[in-house]
C-alpha cells in the first residue's frame, strides 16, 4: 500500500473519532450513489463502533438510507438474540431505530446449523447481491474495521490458516483464544474495498496500533490490509496513539 492511499488521522477522543468516521461515511456514500446509484457498507462488531451506529440512527434524513445496503465484516456463531451476536448490536443501535428494511441488510445467517454453513450461506448471499448487479467479485464502497489486542482484524487472527485463504470470500474460524466460532470476510474481499476505515480507540490498543502503523515489516493481520485500488484511513484517538 502506497503512502498516497494511506491516511493516518489522530483525533483527541472517541467522540472526535466517531465524528470523523461519520464524515467519511457521508462522503463515500454520496460518491458511490452518484457513480452507480447505491452504496454498500460492511460493519464490524465490538464496542468501538457502537457510538457510530448510534449517531447514524439520529441521521434519518441526512444519510441516504434508501440507497444504502448494509453487510457484516464478521460475526460470532451464536444465536441472533445472543448478547455476543454482532448483528444484534448493529440492529438495536442502528437498523431498528432507522427502520431499515430487511432487503437492505445482508447478514450472516447464524441460524444455519454449523459455523461453516453460516459462512457458505453468507458468501452465497454476497454473490447473489453483486451478481444481480453484474459484478463478479465484491467491491464494497466502505468498510469499518478495528484492531484487537493480539493484532487481529475482522475475525482474522494471528497464526491461523484463514490468513492465507485466497479463493473463498467468507470462512468460518476457530480460535482457542476467543469465545465462539467466528465467520469472517477474507483478505481477498477486504483488500478489494474502495475505502476502509480503521477505528482505533483506547490505550489497551496502543501497542498494536504503533506496530501496525510504524513497522513496515509487521505481519499482524491488521497490517495485511493492503488495498490495490482504494484508500485506508486509520482514525486513532490519543489514547490509542500513546506510543506514536
Amino acid at each position: 500500500m502506497s503512502a498516497e492511499n494511506k491516511i493516518i488521522q489522530i483525533v483527541p477522543d472517541r467522540n472526535s473519532l466517531i465524528d470523523a468516521a461519520l464524515t467519511t461515511w457521508k462522503e463515500t456514500a454520496a460518491e458511490a450513489i452518484e457513480e452507480k446509484g447505491y452504496f454498500t457498507v460492511a460493519l464490524s462488531g465490538g464496542s468501538t463502533p457502537i457510538p457510530l451506529y448510534q449517531k447514524c440512527a439520529t441521521l434519518k434524513k441526512e444519510l441516504p438510507w434508501k440507497d444504502t445496503y448494509i453487510f457484516q465484516v464478521d460475526e460470532r456463531y451464536v444465536g441472533i438474540d445472543h448478547d455476543d451476536n454482532n448483528y444484534k448490536s448493529i440492529y438495536e443501535n442502528m437498523v431498528k431505530p432507522l427502520g431499515i428494511i430487511p432487503a437492505h441488510v445482508v447478514r450472516v445467517p447464524v441460524e444455519n446449523n454449523t459455523a461453516e454453513n453460516a459462512a457458505r450461506g453468507y458468501e452465497d448471499a454476497i454473490k447473489e447481491f453483486f451478481c444481480a448487479r453484474n459484478i463478479q467479485f465484491p467491491r464494497f464502497d466502505l468498510m469499518f474495521l478495528g484492531i484487537g489486542g493480539d493484532g487481529h482484524t475482522a475475525s482474522l487472527f494471528p497464526g491461523l490458516t484463514s490468513l492465507s485463504e485466497r479463493k473463498r470470500w467468507v470462512v468460518s474460524v476457530k480460535n482457542d483464544t476467543v469465545n465462539h466460532e467466528r465467520i469472517t470476510l477474507t483478505f481477498p474481499v477486504l483488500n478489494q474495498a474502495k475505502h476502509i476505515v480503521f477505528l482505533m480507540s483506547g490505550k489497551d490498543k496502543a501497542y498494536q496500533v504503533v506496530k501496525v502503523l510504524k513497522n513496515t515489516a509487521c505481519d499482524l493481520p491488521a497490517a495485511l490490509i493492503r488495498l490495490q485500488d482504494g484508500i485506508v484511513t486509520y482514525l486513532v484517538d490519543k489514547e490509542a496513539a500513546w506510543y506514536m
